[in-house]
C-alpha cells in the first residue's frame, strides 16, 4: 500500500498586517466622544488618542502593544484615582480588543485559548460581578469613575486571555519578561527619588500618595526578581538581580505600607515551599534573618513603629485607630452580606478599600466570593504547573517560582487590608505576566522563529 510522505506542518498563523483601520478610528471617535461627554480635558485626550491612532496605523502588529503596556501601566498619567488617567487607559484596551477581535475573523480557530482553565474562572468571576452589578446600574452610570473602573476590571482580567491568544517566541516572551522587570526597577527608582521632594513621608513612586498601591506592585516585582536570583547560575544575572532587588526592597520598605510588610513576609514564607536547590534555601533563610534584624537594630524609627503596630493587630493587644475604623466597615458590610446572602448588594455600592474578601462577601455575595477564590485557586494552580514544568530557561523558570510567592503575597495576603484587584496598574503587569510564564511554561501558542533556533 502506497503512503504518502507526510508534508512539513504548517506555519502557525500570524497576525495580519494589513486592514482592520475602520475598527481602530471608530474605537478612537468613540472614546474621544465619552471621554470630551464625561468632562476630560480635550487636549491631552486628543494628543495621547493620536499617538495611539500613529501606532495602531504604522505598526498594526498588536503584539507590539504588549511592552508598551507593560511600561504603561506603571509609568503612566500620575493621576491614580482620576477620571483621565482611567479613561486613558481603558482607550487605550479598547483599541487592543478592537484589533483582537479583528484578528480573531481573520486568523483560524484564535479561541483555543479558553481550553486554559485561568481564562474559564476569569469569565465566571466577570459574569457574577456583572450580574451584581445589574442592580445598582443607576450608581454605576452617575459614577463615572466607578463605571471606567468596572470597566477596567473586566479589561485588564480579559487582558490575559488577549495575551494568551497571541503567537509569541520564546526569544520574545523573555524579552518582555525582562522589560516587566526594567520597567519595575525604574517605577521604584523614581519612587525613591521623588520621595524627599514630593511625598515626604511614604514612597509611593507614580502612584501619587497611594503608597499601598506602589508596595503591592513592588512587591510583584520583587518576587519575580527574587526568583530569578534563586535560579540562575550565571554569576553576572544574580548580581545583576541583588542590586535590583535591594533597589526595589528598600522602595516597599520606605512606603511604609502595613500591608505590605505582611505580604512580603508572607512572600518570603512562601518562598520556603517552593522546589530551590538546598544552598539557595539556606541562603535565603540567613538573608531573611540577616535583614530583619538589620530593620529591627538600624532601620528607620517609622519602619519599627509600624511593625509595631502590625504585630499588635494581628495579636489584637492593641488595635490602631485605622483599623478600628475598618472593624466598623467591616460590620456595615456583614450586615448587608445577610440581609442578601447570594447575590450581595450590588457591585461597587462601597467605597471599602479596605479588605477585598469582605467587599466581594458585601457586593456579590456567596455567588461572588465563591467564584473569586474559585479564580484565586486556579491561577495558583496553574503556576505551580508552570514551576513543575521545569522549563529549560534558568531566567523564565526564575520568573515563574517567583510568581506562584508573588500571588500569595500581592493576592491572597495583601487583600486583607486592601482592594488591589482593583488596582490596574498592579494587576495590567500581573495578568501579563501570569500569561507570559503560562503560554512559556505550558507551551501555548508559543511559536519558533529564527532567534529560538539561534538560542537553542
Amino acid at each position: 500500500m502506497d503512503v504518502k510522505a507526510a508534508g512539513p506542518a504548517a506555519p502557525p498563523a500570524e497576525h495580519p498586517r494589513t486592514g482592520g483601520a475602520a475598527i481602530v478610528a471608530v474605537a478612537l471617535s468613540a472614546s474621544l466622544l465619552l471621554g470630551l461627554i464625561w468632562g476630560l480635558e480635550a487636549w491631552p485626550a486628543l494628543i495621547a488618542i493620536g499617538a495611539t491612532a500613529l501606532f495602531a496605523i504604522l505598526v498594526r502588529d498588536i503584539r507590539v502593544i504588549v511592552p508598551v503596556l507593560v511600561f504603561l501601566f506603571p509609568l503612566g498619567p500620575r493621576f491614580a484615582s482620576e477620571v483621565g488617567n482611567l479613561y486613558l487607559s481603558t482607550m487605550v484596551l479598547a483599541l487592543v480588543y478592537a484589533a483582537w477581535l479583528w484578528r480573531g475573523a481573520a486568523v483560524a480557530r484564535p479561541y483555543t485559548i479558553f481550553l486554559n482553565r485561568v481564562v474559564i474562572a476569569v469569565a465566571i468571576y466577570q459574569a457574577v460581578v456583572v450580574l451584581s452589578a445589574m442592580q445598582t446600574l443607576a450608581v454605576l452610570i452617575a459614577d463615572r469613575s466607578d463605571l471606567l473602573r468596572l470597566i477596567q476590571l473586566i479589561m485588564y482580567s480579559g487582558f490575559f486571555a488577549l495575551v494568551l491568544s497571541m503567537p509569541f517566541s520564546r526569544v520574545q516572551i523573555k524579552a518582555i519578561l525582562v522589560a516587566v522587570l526594567a520597567a519595575g526597577l525604574t517605577e521604584a527608582v523614581v519612587g525613591l527619588a521623588l520621595w524627599p521632594r514630593e511625598l515626604g513621608l511614604f514612597v509611593a513612586g507614580t502612584f501619587e500618595g497611594g503608597h499601598s498601591d506602589f508596595a503591592v506592585y513592588a512587591l510583584l516585582i520583587a518576587g519575580l526578581l527574587l526568583g530569578v536570583v534563586l535560579e540562575a547560575r550565571r554569576t553576572a544575572v544574580i548580581a545583576a538581580g541583588l542590586g535590583a532587588l535591594a533597589v526595589v526592597v528598600t522602595a516597599i520598605a520606605l512606603s511604609y505600607s502595613r500591608g505590605g510588610y505582611a505580604a512580603s513576609l508572607a512572600c518570603l514564607l512562601c518562598f520556603f515551599a517552593m522546589p530551590l536547590r538546598r544552598r539557595r534555601k539556606l541562603g535565603l533563610g540567613i538573608g531573611l534573618v540577616a535583614g530583619l534584624a538589620v530593620l529591627a537594630v538600624i532601620g528607620p524609627k517609622l519602619i519599627q513603629e509600624r511593625f509595631g503596630e502590625l504585630a499588635s493587630t494581628v495579636s489584637l493587644t492593641r488595635l490602631p485607630i485605622s483599623f478600628v475604623h475598618r472593624l466598623g466597615m467591616w460590620k456595615t458590610v456583614w450586615t448587608d452580606f445577610l440581609e442578601n446572602p447570594i447575590l450581595g448588594k450590588g457591585t461597587w455600592v462601597y467605597y471599602l478599600r479596605d479588605n477585598f474578601y469582605m467587599r466581594v462577601l458585601g457586593e456579590t455575595g456567596l455567588i461572588g466570593i465563591a467564584a473569586f477564590l474559585g479564580l484565586l485557586a486556579t491561577v495558583l494552580r496553574e503556576e505551580w504547573r508552570a514551576i513543575r514544568a521545569r522549563t529549560g530557561s534558568d531566567f523564565v523558570r526564575g520568573v515563574a517560582l517567583g510568581l506562584f510567592p508573588a500571588t500569595v503575597g500581592c493576592l491572597l495576603v495583601f487583600q486583607l487590608s486592601g482592594d488591589f484587584f482593583v488596582v490596574h496598574r498592579f494587576m495590567g503587569v500581573f495578568w501579563v505576566v501570569l500569561a507570559l510564564v503560562l503560554k512559556y511554561c505550558l507551551g501555548i501558542g508559543v511559536v519558533e522563529d529564527q532567534s529560538d533556533r539561534r538560542a537553542a
